[in-house]
């Protein structure tokens, strides 16, 4: 969040998916299979966050352009991975989260319900949890 010298505090958040795809020459990673969420051009919905003299004025266009509502170009909210996290560390299995994800699918966010296995050990990984646990349940 910027501040001017008048104390007024400005925020900006774009959609994920404006931009141009940046080619790097020397990539050390493939690019992913579904390649990028960058549109090539700009998406007007964006939300501007201004504070002034206890005053909070919001600017909200919704509406996507130059793409689809792609729900597999999603990412899960904070929440969502810190939830996924506190499960894991209790030692739930990975089926057992994503049979729970599946079987609830119409209360929660569209980005959960594409969740794989690869995600489940993405959060493992960035909550710094133990890899060593088992990932699937033992039949």
């Amino acid at each position: 969040m910027s501040r001017n010298k008048n104390g007024t505090k400005k925020k900006e958040y774009f959609c994920h998916r404006d931009g141009f795809y940046n080619d790097y020459k020397n990539r050390k990673k493939q690019l992913k299979s579904q390649g990028s969420n960058k549109i090539n051009g700009s998406c007007l919905s964006i939300m501007k966050y201004k504070k002034e003299n206890g005053v909070v004025l919001i600017q909200f266009i919704k509406s996507h352009t130059g793409h689809d509502a792609n729900i597999g170009r999603l990412n899960l909210k904070k929440d969502e991975r810190a939830e996924i996290a506190g499960k894991l560390k209790s030692g739930v299995p990975l089926d057992v989260i994503l049979d729970e994800i599946r079987d609830h699918a119409s209360d929660i966010h569209a980005a959960l319900t594409t969740t794989t296995k690869q995600d489940l050990r993405n959060i493992i990984r960035d909550f710094n949890l133990d890899p060593t646990r088992p990932l699937v349940t033992e039949s």
